[in-house]
C-alpha cells in the first residue's frame, strides 16, 4: 500500500480529497488566493450519503464516489492516512492514486519557515522517514541537518508509505524514523527488518517539548532503549543536570499540597495510548476508572489541548480544569495518568506519580527519577550543534557517520 507525497504546487489538475476534518480545512485555506487546482469534490467517509458544501466545494458521501470524478485521491489527514486508505479500499475495487500533502499542511498549521531538503538520492545520504517531514526537520532537527551537511552527508526525506527500493535502503549511511510508532511505518519497518538493517528513532523531547528532541537505538516511548538498560550509568552529574532543568522548567512555581489528585488526559489518537495502554476507546473510559478508584478524593482532570471531545466528557465528582498544567502539578497531592508526557514533568518536579499505561516510568530496574535523568542525558537541545562520537555511539545506529 503506497502513496505519493507531493507539494501542493504539484497537485494534479483533477483530484478528490478524502476527509472533512481540520486537516482538509487547513488544506483548503492553504489553496486560498492561489491559482492552484481545487478538489472537484470532498469525500466524507464518515457519512454514507452527504449533500453539502465546504468552502464552496461539493461534499459527497463515500457511496457517491465514482472514479469518473477523479482517480487521484488526496488524503485529508496526516494521522489517519492508513485508516482512510483501508476504508476507501474496502468500499471500492478501483485503481486509484493516493496522494499525501501533509508536508505543506503541517508547515501552514505551525506557521513554520522551512529550508529546502532533498527528496532525491545523492552519493552519501541519510534516509529520514516522517509523515510531514518538513516540520520535524525544521522545528527540531535543523542543526542536525546542517551538521550532516558539514560531514558531506545529505539528508533525503521520505513519507513512510512512499515506495523506496531495497537498494536505496541498503545504500543509506543511516535510516531515521521520526516516531515510527504509527501504522504508517508498519510496512516500511518490516521491509527494513527483512534486510537486516539498523534504524535510529527520533522524537521531540521534554522540558519543554518544543525545545528538545532525542535519538534512540530501539524506539520511542515504551520501545526505548532506556527500558532495556538498567541505567546504572546515571550519576551525580546527570542529577545535577536534572536539578538545573527542574529549576528552569518550573521557574516561578512554588507548589503546595492542596489535597487533590491531578489527572492529565490524552487524545485518543496518541500512539502511546493506542499501543501501550488498555484505554484504547478514549478518555471517558479512563475518567470512569479514576472516579471509581477514588470515590472520596478531590479529582482535577485536564484535557489535552488538541482533544476535540473535551466538552463532551461526563464527570461524577471530578472536575475539568483549564488551569496551567504546571500549576496543577505543583499543587497536587500526586499525579495519576496513563502515559502522558505530563507524568514525566511531575516526576521532574518531585511529585509522586502513578502511570496506568506502559511507559518508561514503570522501569523494572530503575527509579522514576533515574529514568528522567537518563532521558535528559539522551536528548539534545534544538540549538545544540555538537554531535560527538560518545553521544552517537550510545544513542544512535549511525555507524557510517562521524
Amino acid at each position: 500500500m503506497y502513496l505519493t507525497s507531493i507539494s501542493i504546487n504539484d497537485l494534479p489538475d483533477s483530484y478528490v480529497i478524502v476527509g472533512t476534518g481540520r486537516f482538509t480545512e487547513s488544506f483548503l485555506k492553504l489553496l486560498e488566493n492561489t491559482t492552484l487546482p481545487r478538489p472537484h469534490v470532498i469525500l466524507d467517509l464518515n457519512t454514507p450519503r452527504h449533500n453539502d458544501k465546504q468552502y464552496g466545494i461539493p461534499v459527497l458521501g463515500f457511496e457517491q464516489y465514482d472514479s469518473n470524478l477523479s482517480e487521484n485521491i488526496v488524503l485529508g489527514s496526516d494521522v489517519y492516512q492508513v485508516q482512510l486508505i483501508d476504508k476507501f479500499n474496502a468500499h471500492f475495487n478501483t485503481l486509484v492514486s493516493f496522494i499525501d500533502v501533509s508536508n505543506d499542511v503541517q508547515v501552514f498549521n505551525n506557521k513554520t519557515h522551512c529550508f529546502n531538503h532533498l527528496k532525491e538520492i545523492t552519493s552519501d545520504y541519510v534516509l529520514f522517514f516522517s509523515v510531514g517531514s518538513k516540520f520535524p526537520l525544521t522545528k527540531w532537527l535543523g542543526n542536525f541537518y546542517q551538521w550532516l551537511n558539514i560531514q558531506g552527508v545529505h539528508l533525503v526525506s521520505r513519507h513512510p508509505m512512499e515506495y523506496v527500493s531495497e537498494e536505496e535502503l541498503k545504500s543509506a549511511k543511516a535510516i531515521i524514523l521520526w516516531n515510527g510508532e504509527t501504522p504508517h511505518f508498519l510496512s516500511l519497518k518490516s521491509k527494513i527488518s527483512s534486510l537486516g538493517l539498523l534504524v535510529t528513532y527520533s522524537e521531540c523531547g521534554h522540558f519543554p517539548q518544543h525545545e528538545n528532541y532525542y535519538f534512540d537505538k530501539r524506539g520511542v516511548n515504551f520501545n526505548s532503549q532506556l527500558l532495556h538498560d538498567d541505567l546504572s550509568w546515571v550519576d551525580t552529574h546527570d542529577y545535577k543536570v536534572m536539578k538545573t532543568v527542574r529549576e528552569h522548567f518550573f521557574k516561578g512555581y512554588k507548589g503546595k499540597n492542596e489535597g487533590y489528585v491531578f489527572v492529565p488526559l490524552q487524545i485518543e489518537s496518541d500512539s502511546n495510548l493506542q499501543n501501550y495502554s488498555r484505554f484504547k476507546s478514549g478518555m471517558q473510559e479512563f475518567i470512569d476508572f479514576i472516579e471509581k478508584l477514588y470515590p472520596q478524593k478531590k479529582l482535577i482532570f485536564k484535557a489535552h489541548p488538541k482533544d476535540m471531545y473535551k466538552n463532551k466528557y461526563r464527570f461524577n465528582h471530578g472536575i475539568l480544569s483549564n488551569l496551567d498544567t504546571k500549576e496543577l502539578i505543583v499543587n497536587s497531592s500526586f499525579v495519576h495518568g496513563i502515559n502522558s508526557g505530563v507524568l514525566f514533568e511531575a516526576v521532574l518536579f518531585g511529585k509522586k506519580v502513578i502511570a496506568e499505561g506502559e511507559c518508561l516510568l514503570n522501569h523494572k530496574a530503575a527509579t522514576m527519577e533515574d529514568v528522567v535523568a537518563a532521558m535528559l542525558s539522551r536528548q539534545k537541545n534544538i540549538k545544540d550543534t555538537r554531535f560527538n562520537a560518545e553521544y552517537l555511539d550510545r544513542f544512535t545506529n549511525f555507524t557510517g557517520i562521524r
